[in-house]
């Protein structure tokens, strides 16, 4: 297998970047305000057309676009995350797309929290996705973006394939990085690659950030706030399950074998929030900005 995979760009050229776009993190208000500061990106792009996008501007889920899930699905558990997924965790409010992680101490301390997913309403193919959101704080809180193959439910999550478009951790020494990866079945055997990239200061729950994935038939690349920090190539045979149709899943988790335990001082209920979800795709024989 021939990868191109740099785990880390420059810090030190990543904070130039963050300081000529974003609003510091001393700037930002001492409560996580929905909408105030933080990165906002473009909704059109040389070369590029935009063909889905969800602005959350409704009073409810867009039930054409998304479907709450329950339960504990097999890739929740494969992560050994400790919630049960309910449909109740999710709102949409004030522009903003809500998912809730609760403790519920009638259940015996048990956790609940909210994945959506356009499993059977839309499927993505290659293309450039941008996903504006705020993600808690507190140990234990795992949010993530992920894109999963749509013939999952039928060959299983790791033989479909997943692109982790990204995933943020709430816990001390994690919640200042974004992680992004790739999961699949190489001859039988799970295969998993991933990349970071971590913020020169401040952490992710203090305001609001872009995560993009840029895919073709030829690679996938990662981006933060317009800033490319990894890059795979997909010309190998054994990625041709990421040629195929993938569903986008948003989710708010808490525990697992990244995020660890929620601490003593991990406050629930806890939300992640999403601005705007904005799918775009090539234009023909026109240039293109990656």
């Amino acid at each position: 297998m021939k990868t191109v995979w740099p785990r880390l760009l420059s810090i030190a050229v990543y904070a130039l970047f963050v300081a000529g776009v974003l609003v510091s993190a001393a700037d930002a208000s001492a409560e996580r305000t929905f909408g105030a500061g933080g990165h906002v990106s473009p909704d059109q792009y040389p070369g590029w057309t935009l063909v889905w996008r969800d602005e959350f501007g409704g009073g409810s889920l867009a039930a054409a676009d998304w479907s709450p899930q329950s339960g504990l699905p097999e890739d929740a558990r494969f992560r050994r995350q400790l919630q049960q997924f309910q449909a109740q965790n999710v709102s949409v409010e004030g522009g903003f797309l809500l998912l809730t992680a609760s403790a519920d101490q009638q259940a015996g301390g048990s956790f609940t929290a909210a994945r959506i997913s356009t499993q059977g309403k839309h499927t993505f193919r290659h293309g450039r996705i941008d996903i504006r959101a705020l993600v808690p704080a507190g140990a234990g809180l795992w949010s993530a973006f992920r894109l999963q193959g749509s013939a999952s439910a039928d060959q299983g999550w790791q033989r479909a394939g997943e692109l982790t478009i990204a995933e943020l951790a709430g816990g001390s020494g994690l919640n200042d990085t974004v992680q992004c990866g790739i999961h699949w079945k190489q001859g039988g055997a799970y295969r998993f690659e991933n990349a970071s990239v971590t913020l020169p200061s401040g952490n992710f729950s203090q305001q609001f950030h872009v995560f993009t994935i840029v895919w073709s038939n030829t690679g996938v690349r990662w981006l933060v706030d317009g800033f490319e920090y990894s890059r795979l190539d997909l010309g190998n045979e054994e990625f041709s399950a990421f040629h195929e149709g993938f569903d986008l899943l948003v989710e708010l988790a808490v525990g697992g074998d990244w995020a660890g335990l929620p601490g003593e001082l991990t406050e629930f209920p806890q939300q992640l929030a999403v601005d705007y979800i904005r799918y775009f795709q090539p234009q023909s024989n026109q240039p293109r900005q990656d």
